[in-house]
């Protein structure tokens, strides 16, 4: 009955077994569940057989370490990118608020423009003084 690794048979009528480290929901239990020593030496395994099921289990352990490390090392990385992403995101987010800012001024100045004509002619007076003030510093 080593076999049963811990299990009881719940109702003798039944074919029903438990242990009480099989638990739903908690994997962490699972190691705590060891094959009981036989109670008679005639049973006992012997002792190669023994040591290569615990030396596959010890590398199937540490297969999924290695394994459990490296996801842990990518789900950092990609924590990492996600908060370059958004630092990225919130950048963009200010240039297009700030292009919007600078429509709107765009618009309320054809808006002026559109009821007030002589608007466009002072402004054209005063780009054209920009100008001439730009051209008499570039000789200097």
């Amino acid at each position: 009955m080593s076999w049963m690794q811990g299990f009881r048979k719940k109702d003798p009528e039944r074919w029903e077994f438990s242990n009480e480290d099989f638990v739903k929901a908690k994997k962490h239990l699972l190691k705590n569940i060891r094959r009981r020593k036989p109670i008679h030496s005639h049973s006992n395994p012997p002792a190669e057989t023994a040591d290569p099921e615990r030396a596959a289990c010890n590398e199937e352990m540490d297969r999924l370490n290695s394994k459990k490390a490296t996801l842990e090392a990518k789900l950092s990385k990609l924590k990492k990118q996600q908060t370059i992403g958004s630092v990225h995101m919130e950048e963009l987010l200010r240039q297009v608020g700030s292009m919007e800012h600078r429509q709107d001024n765009l618009l309320a100045l054809l808006k002026k423009s559109l009821v007030h004509p002589s608007f466009v002619e002072n402004l054209g007076r005063k780009i054209e003084s920009l100008d001439f003030c730009r051209a008499s510093w570039s000789k200097d």
